[in-house]
């Protein structure tokens, strides 16, 4: 039997990996881009909620430094806020204004606006059809005294 050399012994080890690199990415891209794509997913749903805070925001100190706090002072701050029917997120349907007096302080009241937003298609919303998961709406809510 003839004796082989540490290179020939080499080469023969490294034929019996030829292709593991092309197995472990087939294995680990699927869960990276599933990873990827559930980042993509949270961070799009944390935008869509702070613009709609901030909407909210605006609008109850508009209103409040108009001394105006109605319903239509909302819903026009809101909907320059977020862009109208054109809005790339969400169409606003629900602008609510509440007043509240503020306890043991006279003369004060506080402005509560709620908003409900309508979101559009988004990219989570195919992916979780199949769970009955949808998520359609996003609520958000400002209250500031004046």
């Amino acid at each position: 039997m003839p004796s082989r050399t540490p290179r020939q012994t080499h080469r023969r080890g490294l034929r019996r990996e030829d292709g593991s690199v092309a197995v472990e990415v087939a294995i680990g891209m699927p869960i990276l881009l599933m990873v990827l794509i559930g980042i993509t997913m949270v961070a799009h749903g944390l935008t869509v909620r702070f613009v709609i805070t901030g909407a909210a925001y605006d609008a109850a100190r508009a209103c409040g430094l108009a001394k105006t706090p109605t319903v239509d002072c909302a819903q026009a701050v809101v909907d320059a806020k977020l862009g109208g029917t054109s809005n790339r997120w969400c169409n606003a349907t629900a602008v609510s204004v509440r007043q509240n007096a503020i306890p043991d302080v006279p003369l004060v009241q506080s402005l509560q606006v709620f908003v409900v937003c309508e979101l559009k298609a988004t990219l989570g919303t195919e992916m979780l059809r199949p769970y009955n998961a949808e998520i359609t709406q996003v609520r958000a809510s400002a209250e500031l005294p004046y």
